[in-house]
């Protein structure tokens, strides 16, 4: 005698179903592995950008505008505080500028890493990529009150 098909039979077939074809969509893959602490940060920052251009305030200008938004950006807040991460303040997050360079870490100058492009992709540069970059004219990385960015306080960096 053959048995009925069970709810929990159809979902059971539904989910292996789901699971097979799930990776057929063209959507990237999902992270096989968690995040580092650099690219967390790097990608929050631009999750702050992208809240800051929704909701018309522009962009932050000083590491006090984004210290009140630490509970739900942690590693963002954090690394730009310290210092680790380099923001051309007041520079706008602009989803259409997929060339400039927006934010970085320390490093990057000169050993490569995470950067932050103007449209809130995160990728991996070398540092001859990051050197060759566009950068904001309208951005100034010591403006933030966070230290002094390649030894140049007040300077503004320029394409």
């Amino acid at each position: 005698m053959r048995s009925r098909p069970t709810a929990l039979g159809r979902v059971c077939v539904l989910a292996l179903a789901a699971t097979i074809l799930g990776g057929c969509d063209g959507a990237p893959a999902p992270r096989t592995e968690a995040p580092s602490a650099e690219v967390l940060s790097i990608e929050e920052v631009g999750q702050i950008l992208r809240m800051y251009k929704k909701s018309g305030q522009g962009a932050p200008k000083t590491i006090k505008d984004v210290i009140p938004l630490a509970n739900g950006y942690p590693f963002a807040v954090e690394s730009l505080r310290k210092g680790d991460v380099v923001l051309y303040w007041g520079a706008a997050f602009d989803p259409d500028d997929s060339k400039t360079v927006l934010a970085y870490h320390k490093d990057v100058p000169t050993q490569g890493g995470e950067v932050l492009l103007r449209d809130g992709s995160a990728i991996k540069m070398t540092a001859e990529e990051f050197q060759s970059a566009p950068k904001p004219a309208d951005g100034d990385v010591n403006a933030g009150g966070v230290g002094k960015a390649d030894g140049k306080a007040g300077a503004k960096r320029s394409r």
